[in-house]
């Protein structure tokens, strides 16, 4: 997904502020699912509605990005067991890795409770056989 740095996305320096890579990385999971298929209204919409929380973010900065700045955001779900998916991310600038993250997704009820995901979205999200 591309995503391009706005003057509002920075901070005085003209430096993306940390808190605006949260909101890319969200961005990136959720072009994500809508890419392979699941989205967020029919998720909603079921008999037994879902929907994903973030549980755990570990982010690594390794650049800035700066204003006007063309960025890739790269998303790849690696694991899912139980109601738990593992998703791995990164921010680039012209190949470049400026900011990387590990999320823990969970599956959940909309009163909050933790939920196996169901099987055709654990199948949407598979990944590719070799």
């Amino acid at each position: 997904m591309t995503v391009r740095v706005y003057y509002e996305d920075t901070d005085f320096s003209g430096i993306v502020y940390h808190a605006n890579y949260l909101r890319y990385f969200e961005r990136g999971r959720s072009d994500f699912l809508r890419l392979m298929g699941v989205s967020h209204t029919e998720l909603r919409s079921r008999p037994e509605p879902i929907a994903f929380a973030v549980r755990r973010m570990e982010i690594d900065f390794l650049k800035p990005a700066r204003v006007d700045d063309s960025l890739v955001v790269r998303t790849a779900y690696e694991s899912l067991k139980g109601p738990r998916m593992l998703v791995r991310q990164r921010i680039e600038r012209d190949g470049e890795v400026l900011a990387s993250a590990l999320v823990q997704v969970v599956c959940i009820r909309l009163d909050g409770r933790p939920v196996k995901p169901p099987a055709d979205v654990v199948c949407a999200l598979a990944p590719p056989t070799p």
